[in-house]
């Protein structure tokens, strides 16, 4: 009898000495309903200290944080969903039982979190506010928390901060969904334009390749790559890559375009017009491949005209020192090539003619177009029609 009274004894006096684990955890979960969060936490705390592999301590753990983020704001509501995370992976690593409980939890969280960012985001869209567009931004970035290898909220969240007039911000989470295996379209669009608009050309150009060799038609892109590749210097490398782009599609008018009008901004005149010429023959009404074909004519007679400038001021300098056989030479190249202008000039009216009255179908501003074409038609002769344009040139 009196070992057990001693047995007895001792049991009453560890009980003393605080509150069992179970107990605490439970006082926890009781403090967590109603909403008392940091008193919650120390019952928590106080338990995982005794116990620190408790799987259930972490999981309330985890619902505790849960509560607290839903009641935070701006960085306060993503840094707790972080901590929510690590709680409920810890208690999902210590019980496989427990493992399926914290999935439903997250799953609901997920859904939870997604449905106030698009509701957020909505609202914001029907007020124009911004704050209320990075309201529903922080939403979003707390479903990549949760769900970091879904795409969907990085691209909304990336939506939700150019709507808030923040692009540098929307660059991350666009960078993160393509690199989560995100190869939509838009999302390859509007990443390489924040690129191109931030100073970031060398970044766009690795992106803009996968991207248009994923999307060939995608016009859009095919410019930006071009724009990038322009930008950055790398003209040899573009006309190299479009170049073999041509040879592997010979019967893509984007690719046709492209290569012609990089050949062109590289005043390879004559190889930009061979293709010009071929992306027109693939399509009559392709607008902007006839504003360039017609423009190559003229860069070109532009070309050959500051040759005819450079050889007549040499002659006027240099008459007295000549002999007549050496005047006569350098007049008969000079008339040689003043033909030759004139006939660029004229081979490029009927492109620039085409793109004018497509441009004008398409309800778009023609005044580029009537300033090449007013020119044109001066250098050609062609009064009554350089006056028919003169006011759409703006002269």
């Amino acid at each position: 009898m009196k070992r057990l009274l001693i047995v007895f004894v001792l049991f009453v006096g560890l009980g003393a000495a605080g509150l069992p684990v179970n107990a605490q955890v439970k006082k926890a979960d009781k403090a967590l309903k109603k909403q008392n969060y940091d008193e919650a936490l120390g019952y928590v705390e106080e338990a995982l200290q005794k116990k620190p592999e408790d799987a259930k301590a972490f999981e309330v753990k985890g619902r505790i944080y849960q509560g607290m983020a839903s009641h935070a704001e701006d960085a306060e509501h993503v840094a707790l969903l972080g901590q929510m995370m690590e709680a409920f992976h810890q208690a999902a690593s210590l019980d496989t039982k427990m493992a399926e409980k914290v999935k439903n939890t997250l799953t609901l969280a997920y859904i939870t979190q997604f449905q106030r960012g698009i509701e957020v985001f909505n609202e914001a869209q029907s007020t124009r506010d911004k704050n209320g567009y990075l309201q529903s931004a922080l939403y979003f970035e707390g479903c990549t928390i949760i769900a970091p290898d879904s795409t969907g909220p990085y691209v909304n969240w990336a939506f939700a901060m150019i709507g808030a007039d923040n692009d540098l911000e929307a660059i991350k989470p666009l960078e993160i969904a393509v690199e989560h295996g995100d190869t939509d379209a838009d999302i390859y669009n509007y990443l390489s334009r924040l690129y191109l608009a931030n100073d970031r050309a060398t970044d766009a150009i690795p992106l803009l390749e996968e991207a248009t060799r994923q999307y060939p038609d995608h016009e859009e892109m095919q410019n930006n790559l071009l724009n990038a590749y322009t930008i950055s210097g790398q003209m040899e490398r573009a006309i190299e890559v479009y170049g073999q782009t041509v040879a592997n599609a010979p019967d893509n008018k984007i690719y046709r375009y492209n290569y012609g009008s990089l050949l062109l901004q590289n005043e390879q005149h004559d190889a930009a017009i061979e293709q010009l010429k071929a992306a027109v023959a693939l399509d009559s009404v392709y607008s902007d491949a006839q504003y360039n074909l017609g423009a190559a004519y003229v860069n070109w007679a532009i070309t050959v005209n500051t040759r005819i400038s450079t050889i007549d001021d040499s002659l006027r300098a240099n008459r007295s020192s000549l002999t007549d056989e050496e005047i006569k030479a350098k007049e008969a190249e000079i008339d040689s090539l003043a033909g030759e202008r004139r006939e660029l000039f004229e081979m490029a009216v009927a492109p620039l003619e085409k793109a004018k009255i497509l441009v004008e179908a398409e309800g778009e501003d023609t005044t580029a177009i009537c300033k090449v074409l007013f020119q044109s038609y001066v250098q050609t002769g062609q009064t009554e029609k350089g006056e028919a344009v003169q006011e759409c040139a703006g002269y």
